[in-house]
C-alpha cells in the first residue's frame, strides 16, 4: 500500500510542487494479507469490516503510521485524536491535521467509537502540533444514505435547507469572536434522521413545547462563549 502512496503523491507532485502532500488515514489498520485488492468491489466495506488481519494494539498502529508519514509532509488522520500524543512522540517532526472528526463524540484510548468527556474540536487549543479539524461533515448532502426512506447524509451540522442543528452552535461557541449563547433541550421524541453511529449528536432540540411532560426534570444544554450565562424560567433564575 505505500508503493501506491508514493505513485499517488509523486502524480499529485507532477501537477503542482508547491504545496505540501498528505493522506488521510482511515483509522482502522490492518496487517498485510493475500487479499486480492482488484477483487474488492466495496473498498469501504472491506476496511471498517472486523476480521484477523485487524490492528488493535496501539503500538503497532503507530508502526504504521510512522511509515505513512515517511512520505507525507503533514500526517493527516480521521478520527484518531486519542492517538495524537502516542503519534507525535513517534514522529515529532510532522504536524498533525485531524481530516474528518465527529462533532461531538471523541474516542477513547483502545476504541475510535467512545463516549468522553472531550469534543474533538478543541483539540488544537491543547496540543501546538495539531493544527485543526475539519467535520465530517458541515452540510447534510445526497449520497452515504444509512437506509430508506433517507436520501443522503442526515449526520451534519447544518441540512441542506439551511436550517442549523444544535451541534452548530456547540462549534461555534469554540470558534466565534463575537459573543453568543445557544439553549437546546433533549427531546428523545425527535424522529429518526437515519445518522450513522457516532457522527450523531445527542438528541437535543431547539423548542420548548413538552406537552407529553408533566412535572419532571428535562436535560438542557447552554452553548457558549461568554464567560457567565442566566438561565431564566418564569422569571426565576436557576
Amino acid at each position: 500500500m505505500l508503493k501506491i502512496l508514493q505513485m499517488l503523491k509523486r502524480y499529485a507532485l507532477s501537477l503542482d510542487d508547491t504545496r505540501p502532500v498528505s493522506y488521510a488515514m482511515n483509522p482502522h489498520f490492518k496487517r498485510e494479507s493475500d487479499v486480492n485488492l482488484s477483487a474488492i468491489k466495496d473498498i469501504q466495506q472491506f476496511v471498517d469490516e472486523i476480521s484477523d488481519t485487524e490492528i488493535y494494539d496501539n503500538r503497532e498502529r503507530v508502526e504504521r503510521i510512522s511509515g505513512i508519514a515517511e512520505l507525507v509532509d503533514i500526517i493527516s488522520c480521521n478520527y484518531q485524536e486519542q492517538w495524537y500524543s502516542l503519534i507525535h512522540e513517534a514522529v515529532p517532526d510532522k504536524l498533525i491535521l485531524g481530516t474528518e472528526l465527529y462533532q461531538y463524540f471523541m474516542g477513547n484510548g483502545e476504541q475510535m467509537q467512545n463516549f468522553t468527556e472531550k469534543n474533538p474540536s478543541l483539540i488544537p487549543f491543547e496540543k501546538p502540533y495539531c493544527i485543526g479539524g475539519m467535520i465530517w461533515t458541515g452540510y447534510d448532502y445526497p449520497g452515504e444514505s444509512m437506509g430508506y426512506p433517507a436520501k443522503g447524509w442526515g449526520g451534519a451540522l447544518i441540512r441542506t435547507n439551511n436550517e442549523c442543528r444544535s451541534g452548530f452552535y456547540l462549534i461555534q461557541s469554540y470558534w466565534r469572536e463575537e459573543p453568543m449563547v445557544h439553549f437546546s433541550v433533549m427531546d428523545y421524541f425527535l424522529a429518526d434522521e437515519g445518522i450513522k453511529e457516532h457522527w450523531d449528536m445527542p438528541a437535543y432540540a431547539d423548542h420548548w413545547q413538552f406537552s407529553r411532560f408533566h412535572k419532571c426534570l428535562i436535560p438542557y444544554s447552554i452553548v457558549s462563549n461568554c464567560e457567565e450565562v442566566a438561565l431564566y424560567l418564569n422569571g426565576k433564575r436557576f
